[in-house]
């Protein structure tokens, strides 16, 4: 089992230095990715891409994307120029979220993409991660056309189209993309049906000689006790929000007990754990409760404290 951590804010703190110390811990515990979200509603960050070299740079084995990039507020040239560039100064630990959502705010679709709100939804999601792709995978013909996606000839970095349904997966196959699905959105209705996923994989193959990557984020407290768990829940930011919704709370006991059942119902293998716990040192402990319970490949190398030396 493989578990990564995603986060939308920096808690009660607003100080996205603990952020930083997350991601740190986060790499020296064994998680598989580090993702933070892009939103235009939260006060601690806007855009995610700033926060990602700097999380790079202080970690040395965990894999850093944004999850994802609301590529409708953004020209896929310019995404795709960032993470080659990334993807090549930090080969191998970028990862590319995107997502087909939008922020709330309207005032903030205004500034990104000089188009009030009735023509912006217009613009296809689709049709925009296709050109992303395009500028990937079509770098020779780019070129004798005199559009550079700097550096040349280094691969472009993992893609993921987050979802929250099945209905990714087709695109996912059409361009040889990853998947990354929720269970804890509102709109998160339906499971991830093992069958269509045995037959994604298989035609994913069929098509592209590789299967794909796949995981499955999910939201919660963990603590020690199931009290202690409610409780923090109660306290969360997140309690009042009818968008964002947990799939559990309670010890680490019980989440190891339920990722597990999700690995055999879901066949899937890595999962994406969205802490809904507020303070700094509940994160932290579920991070060590979590690395320790799911036995992921801790190292002794690495901690908080040598962020705070720096």
């Amino acid at each position: 089992m493989q578990l990564g951590i995603l986060q939308f804010t920096a808690g009660t703190s607003h100080d996205v230095k603990d952020i930083l110390s997350l991601a740190v811990e986060a790499d020296a515990l064994g998680f598989s990715r580090f993702w933070l979200g892009e939103h235009y509603t939260n006060i601690d960050w806007n855009n995610p891409e700033a926060l990602l070299p700097i999380i790079l740079g202080l970690t040395e084995n965990i894999r850093v994307g944004p999850a994802g990039i609301l590529l409708r507020l953004h020209a896929p040239f310019r995404i795709a120029c960032t993470f080659k560039l990334l993807g090549a100064v930090f080969p191998d630990r970028i990862d590319l979220g995107l997502g087909a959502g939008v922020t709330a705010n309207e005032k903030a679709i205004q500034l990104l993409t000089n188009l009030n709100t009735e023509h912006f939804r217009d613009i296809n999601y689709r049709a925009k991660v296709e050109e992303l792709m395009d500028f990937f995978n079509r770098e020779a013909e780019h070129l004798e056309e005199g559009v550079i996606v700097a550096p040349i000839q280094i691969p472009a970095p993992p893609v993921w189209l987050l979802s929250t349904s099945n209905n990714s997966l087709g695109m996912a196959l059409d361009l040889k993309a990853n998947v990354s699905r929720s269970l804890f959105h509102q709109s998160s209705l339906q499971d991830p049906d093992k069958d269509s996923l045995d037959r994604f994989y298989e035609a994913y193959f069929k098509q592209h000689g590789v299967l794909p990557q796949v995981n499955l984020a999910f939201a919660g407290v963990c603590a020690p006790s199931k009290e202690a768990a409610q409780e923090r829940f109660a306290q969360s930011s997140y309690a009042t929000n009818t968008f964002i919704l947990p799939n559990i709370i309670g010890t680490p006991e019980e989440f190891q007990e339920t990722l597990a059942d999700y690995q055999e119902r879901f066949g899937i293998e890595e999962f994406i754990f969205l802490d809904m716990a507020d303070q700094q040192e509940d994160r932290l402990w579920s991070l060590q409760a979590l690395s320790e319970v799911c036995q992921l490949p801790a190292t002794l190398n690495t901690s908080t404290a040598d962020l705070q030396a720096a």
